[in-house]
């Protein structure tokens, strides 16, 4: 699914130029017209404005060749062990440029296009700027990364590390890179676009905080719930213990009473509900800001409860409604073929703008009764969204996961309300 996403993404291209970024003295009418003066004075008899003109043409030839073949077997690479991170989190990638000629690069820039939502940002070796090109000189500039450096020598391989700080969740693919090069004098330069090799992709994750799962997990389980919350396995007995005043008669072993004086109670082996279904109600969260901090804490709490819940024997899923940049996703716990990843990487890539309603609101009730698990995500307070969704689920084998307490009481009757902060340890950001 993640491969089925990355897929859309516009491939990289290579392409070359060298007479927009030259000085005069280099361009193809500068040179035409410096050895057409040599020519010409020469036929005058005037030697020394004929030599003249006939080394500047020669020095700008020279220099356009040196800055047009300056990129030609040149191959950029950027790698990294590790591609997935939260935010706040850093990752080290590894930036490499080889020139596989006999040519000297005496100066190069090296360009990133600048990550969406500014997720990830470099350490002090990037320099950012907005690029304007010439063919798309009417469109607004587009930031970038850029690094500099001199001299790379004949086979060769310039090779630096960087450290990129998670600012913010998002998907992140350079897909191609551009560098700039040019001749020794500086009289020319030329630019290029390289596709990256394995064309890499960082994913930013939500914010991961500690979490709690005790609460959650003190749900319904295909309509049966244990004192506790917990379902027990009757087959694996894990032993027994003395009577304490409480007991239920039906857990006492009466075979060994009638042996001894002694009452025990057995002890069965405790599983957790079979999954959990979240359905995120991303247009409860208005955004008041752009960067939508509210939406942000949510995702921070869900993602930390996926993980926390995967790594407990939990399986997940997920759905997200219908936004601008993409129709409403659902992920389904008994899909085998999805993991926690999965459902990250969609989180990671979430886009809130134009959120609606929308759902699959057959597929999802008709979940609910079959596993009885749903734990509906939304802001609370005043706003209230996705009555068509509300309409079709049973309320009162629903969990409702809040950021603020919910106001209605008639739409929330019956739900069991759940507050995000009651669920956060120690450490966390509200």
């Amino acid at each position: 699914m993640m491969a089925r996403l990355l897929s859309k993404a516009p491939k990289s291209r290579l392409d070359s130029g060298i007479g927009a970024l030259s000085p005069f003295l280099t361009s193809r009418g500068a040179l035409v017209a410096w050895f057409l003066c040599a020519f010409i004075s020469n036929r005058f008899g005037l030697s020394l404005l004929a030599a003249f003109a006939f080394l500047f043409g020669l020095l700008g030839t020279f220099a356009r060749l040196w800055g047009y073949f300056a990129l030609h077997h040149v191959r950029a690479e950027m790698d990294s062990l590790h591609r997935t991170l939260s935010v706040g989190e850093a990752i080290n990638i590894r930036c490499r440029i080889r020139n596989d000629k006999f040519l000297p690069l005496i100066w190069l820039e090296f360009c990133l296009p600048v990550p969406p939502r500014d997720c990830l940002a470099p350490d002090g070796g990037f320099t950012r700027y907005d690029e304007v090109t010439e063919q798309d000189n009417e469109q607004p500039p587009k930031p970038v990364y850029r690094r500099r450096m001199a001299l790379l020598l004949w086979y060769r391989i310039a090779e630096w590390d960087s450290m990129w700080m998670a600012r913010r969740r998002g998907i992140y693919q350079p897909g191609e890179v551009q560098l700039r090069a040019g001749d020794g004098f500086g009289l020319t330069q030329s630019e290029r676009r390289f596709s990256i090799p394995g064309e890499p992709t960082f994913v930013v994750y939500p914010r991961l905080v500690p979490v709690s799962t005790d609460d959650l997990l003190r749900t319904v389980w295909m309509g049966e719930t244990g004192a506790r919350g917990y379902l027990e396995d009757p087959a694996v007995l894990r032993g027994e213990r003395g009577y304490q005043i409480g007991d239920s008669w039906k857990r006492i072993d009466w075979r060994m009473a009638a042996r001894n004086d002694d009452l025990q109670v057995k002890i069965y082996e405790t599983i957790l509900p079979r999954s959990i279904h979240f359905v995120l109600d991303v247009a409860s969260f208005a955004a008041p800001s752009q960067e939508n901090i509210e939406l942000e804490d949510a995702l921070s709490v869900l993602a930390s409860l996926l993980l926390r819940l995967d790594g407990d024997g939990v399986r997940c899923g997920l759905s997200l409604p219908h936004t601008d940049a993409a129709p409403n996703w659902d992920m389904f716990p008994d899909d085998l073929s999805l993991g926690v990843n999965d459902l990250l990487f969609h989180l990671a890539a979430l886009e809130e703008d134009g959120a609606t309603d929308l759902f699959s609101e057959n597929l999802i009730a008709a979940l609910q009764h079959q596993a009885g698990q749903i734990c509906f995500v939304t802001r609370g307070g005043g706003r209230a969204t996705c009555g068509t969704l509300l309409e079709r689920l049973e309320l009162q084998a629903l969990t409702v996961l809040t950021l603020y307490d919910p106001s209605g009481v008639e739409l929330w009757a019956g739900c069991r309300i759940l507050r995000m902060e009651d669920i956060i340890g120690m450490g966390a950001r509200f």
